[in-house]
């Protein structure tokens, strides 16, 4: 069993997951795989309500928590919405399901990043990728980044990069936007 890649992405919008699950649809070829959706309360499942659309989802945006994933036989995507006072956290992540090549890793993240740079700049405040990530959007900026794990790209927003004097952080690690 392969590593999952992950994105993490905080936004203002609130349209970003059927964007970028089209995009991983097309990327990793899962087309009429098996979904499911899911609304649910918290991260306990309490309250769990499956739908048939993320069109049905988007009712619940501002309130629950949202589970998106399609299966095919041999792999997995998924995104996962929690709504916060004023942005939301998109999780995506791809689950090959078998051990990928760091240049296989590295050109799926070349892909995403191309992606957010060409359709989705102006909607990504900021951006973890890598493999089974951990990123606390809870804390301060500086925080964020100290303390994640397994982050091989940030994709930040280049007013907040230079408005928190963020220079300390490697620039190959980080793509401004």
């Amino acid at each position: 069993m392969g590593e999952v890649i992950e994105v993490s992405i905080i936004s203002h919008n609130d349209d970003m997951a059927e964007k970028v699950m089209c995009f991983m649809e097309d990327l990793f070829e899962i087309k009429n795989g098996i979904r499911n959706i899911e609304v649910m309360d918290n991260w306990n499942y309490e309250n769990t309500v499956h739908l048939n659309s993320l069109d049905e989802a988007k009712k619940y945006m501002n309130s629950k928590i949202i589970t998106y994933t399609e299966n095919s036989f041999e792999e997995q995507i998924g995104v996962s919405i929690e709504h916060f006072s004023d942005y939301y956290r998109y999780d995506f992540w791809y689950n090959p399901r078998l051990e990928l090549s760091a240049d296989e890793c590295k050109n799926i993240y070349s892909q995403f990043v191309n992606c957010f740079q060409e359709n989705l700049k102006d909607g990504i405040l900021m951006a973890g990728i890598g493999r089974e990530i951990f990123i606390d959007f809870d804390l301060n900026i500086d925080d964020i980044i100290k303390k994640s794990h397994n982050i091989d790209i940030w994709i930040i927003k280049k007013d907040i990069y230079e408005k928190c004097r963020l220079k300390s952080i490697e620039k190959t690690d980080i793509i401004l936007i």
